[in-house]
């Protein structure tokens, strides 16, 4: 006869309320859960933020807790000063944002409103201008089921790479359509116990997944490196076409709806021309312009000339880091 499970619910007496709510009180506001990658980031900005700290000679808990907008201010341009690959003013907001997580879980609140406007103008402006930051934005290519169907022909007929076995072949164009079809996330192909993974005694590896699906995008021809995003963003779009909203909230597993405006196709999928003309609509000639493959070229090489190679065997600082190699072993 099988036991029942005793439940956890049960009411305590009233000291036990009283006793949480001190508590509650006591801590102050309840922090977020973060993911496990957010929580890498924000101890990366902790470390940056320690380091500038040491360099003023001041505590690094106590100036975030109190810490005003001409800090954050400082914060930015050392970070500028210091860390000389950071080249784009995306990148400045970037490390903005999870400074302010920082300091949320920090002190319990968030930074004030206001200043973090003055903030915001402040790296629009000086800091862009003075450190010459780059405003470009990248463009988000999409995928759409021609280029999918170009990227399974030449991955069964015409390419040649080497895998450690055959095996990865046909998993490399299974997990293509799988994400095709399913409009998942590239890490979130999983089995019913939660676990990532290929099957049951192998885990699924993503960055050998992006290194197989990178070298097949080049062998195609596309000019942009295929990314598993540019799947999820063409599936995405076709799921808007014959879906409601709430459907394709619910398909791309977005909380809000207004999320999927980072996944829309930056290319304008409207026919302005014949709209203002009143003519009929060259549907071709968008999905031609819209996609990857307008920029696909299959005569591009994929493999060094003999010639470069040969210059590459004979460059003066490769042959000294050959020579350093052969004497230390």
């Amino acid at each position: 006869m099988a036991t029942k499970k005793r439940s956890l619910r049960v009411q305590h007496p009233a000291e036990y309320y009283r006793s949480k709510r001190t508590r509650l009180a006591k801590h102050g506001i309840v922090r977020k859960r973060h993911a496990d990658t957010t929580k890498v980031n924000m101890h990366g900005v902790k470390s940056k933020w320690t380091r500038h700290c040491d360099h003023l000679c001041t505590d690094a808990v106590n100036h975030l807790e109190n810490a005003s907008k001409e800090d954050i201010m400082t914060f930015l341009q050392w970070m500028l000063d210091s860390y000389r690959r950071i080249r784009k003013r995306s990148t400045v907001h970037a490390y903005k944002r999870i400074l302010f997580q920082v300091y949320r879980k920090s002190v319990g609140i968030d930074f004030n409103k206001e200043a973090n406007e003055e903030i915001n103008d402040y790296i629009n402006g000086y800091l862009t201008i003075r450190y010459n930051l780059d405003t470009s934005i990248n463009e988000k290519p999409v995928i759409d089921v021609n280029d999918v169907y170009l990227v399974q022909y030449h991955h069964w007929v015409h390419d040649t790479s080497v895998f450690p076995d055959e095996r990865q072949r046909i998993q490399l164009a299974l997990l293509i359509l799988l994400q095709a079809y399913t409009v998942t996330r590239s890490r979130a192909v999983s089995g019913n116990d939660g676990k990532v993974r290929t099957f049951d005694t192998e885990a699924l590896r993503y960055h050998t997944y992006l290194y197989y699906l990178q070298r097949l995008g080049l062998v195609t021809g596309f000019m942009q490196i295929l990314n598993p995003y540019y799947i999820r963003r063409g599936s995405g779009e076709g799921i808007k076409a014959v879906a409601t909203q709430a459907q394709l909230q619910q398909v791309m597993c977005h909380i809000n709806a207004a999320t999927y405006q980072a996944y829309i196709n930056q290319r304008v999928q409207c026919d302005t021309v014949a709209a203002f003309l009143g003519s009929p609509l060259n549907k071709a000639l968008l999905k031609a312009a819209g996609y990857m493959s307008r920029y696909i070229n299959p005569r591009a090489p994929t493999n060094a000339s003999y010639l470069e190679l040969k210059n590459i065997k004979t460059d003066p600082t490769l042959v000294k880091l050959i020579e350093l190699r052969d004497t230390l072993s």
